[in-house]
C-alpha cells in the first residue's frame, strides 16, 4: 500500500508540474511503469480505438490490446509495439515531422485493429504559452429534442478570454462535440489553440459550442449525413436558444 501510494504521488507531482501530454511522452521514454497510471486515467477508451499522442517532434502510438500490435504509420512497414509493463497497454515511440498530418493504422496477427486515423504534427499555437489567458468550459449539458422525437443529447460551451457579455460574440458550432472537451487531449486543441489565436488578436474573442450526435439508432447518419434543413432548425431552434 504504502509502494503503491507513492507511485501516485510521483505521478501527480509529475502532472503537476508539466503538461499531461508532456507528463505521457516523457513516462514513455523514461519510466514505462508510471505510464500505465497515466494512461488509464486520462485515456480509458484506448481499447476501442487506439490513440497517438503528440509533444514536439515526440509521436507517441498508443494501443490496449491483449495481443502484441503493430503501428503502420503514413503507410510504411509495421513497426512492432512495446507493452506497458503489467498491463495490457502497447506503446511505440517516434520522431516526426511537425507541420503536416500523419496517418496511422494498428494491426495485431495481419489483421486491422481498428480504421486508419489521422493525426496532426502540431505547430507551435496548439501549445500552451505562459502568460495567455485560458477560456472557461461549461459544465454538461443535456437536450431532450421535438424535432428529433425521443433523441437527447449532451453539449457543452466553451467561451473564449475576452467575450464580453453583453455584445454579441463570433461562434461556432461542433458537431461530434464529445471529441473535443477534454482539452489537449482531445483529437483537436480546439481551446488552446483559440486562446493563443485570440491573444494574437489574429481572430476576435468567440465562443464554441460542442454537441455531441442524438441518442437512438443510427441518430448521427440521420443527423449529420441526411441533406434536409432538418439539422439547421435543430440548431437554431432547439440547441441555441
Amino acid at each position: 500500500m504504502i509502494k503503491f501510494s507513492l507511485l501516485l504521488l510521483s505521478v501527480g507531482a509529475m502532472c503537476a508540474q508539466t503538461h499531461p501530454l508532456q507528463a505521457i511522452v516523457e513516462a514513455a521514454r523514461a519510466n514505462p511503469p508510471v505510464l500505465k497510471d497515466l494512461l488509464a486515467v486520462n485515456f480509458p477508451n484506448l481499447k476501442n480505438q487506439g490513440t497517438a499522442l503528440v509533444w514536439g517532434q515526440d509521436f507517441l502510438f498508443l494501443a490496449e490490446t491483449a495481443k502484441q500490435p503493430a503501428v503502420s504509420i503514413d503507410g510504411q512497414p509495421q513497426t512492432p509495439m512495446t507493452r506497458v509493463p503489467n498491463s495490457g497497454f502497447w506503446y511505440a515511440q517516434v520522431k516526426m515531422r511537425t507541420g503536416v498530418t500523419h496517418s496511422y493504422e494498428y494491426f495485431a496477427e495481419g489483421k486491422t485493429l481498428f480504421p486508419r486515423r489521422d493525426v496532426a504534427g502540431y505547430n507551435p499555437d496548439s501549445y500552451p504559452k505562459p502568460g495567455v489567458p485560458k477560456g472557461s468550459l461549461s459544465e454538461r449539458h443535456t437536450i431532450a429534442s421535438k424535432i428529433y422525437e425521443g433523441s437527447t443529447a449532451d453539449y457543452w460551451v466553451y467561451v473564449s478570454p475576452g467575450v464580453d457579455p453583453g455584445r454579441p460574440a463570433p461562434m461556432m458550432v461542433w458537431q461530434d462535440g464529445q471529441g473535443l472537451v477534454n482539452g489537449d487531449l482531445s483529437s483537436l486543441r480546439l481551446f488552446t489553440v483559440t486562446e493563443n489565436l485570440v491573444a494574437q488578436k489574429a481572430i476576435p474573442p468567440m465562443i464554441h459550442v460542442m454537441i455531441s450526435p442524438g441518442t437512438g439508432p443510427r441518430m448521427r447518419s440521420i443527423q449529420y449525413d441526411t441533406v434536409t434543413d432538418r439539422f439547421g432548425r435543430y440548431l437554431l431552434e432547439e440547441v441555441l436558444p
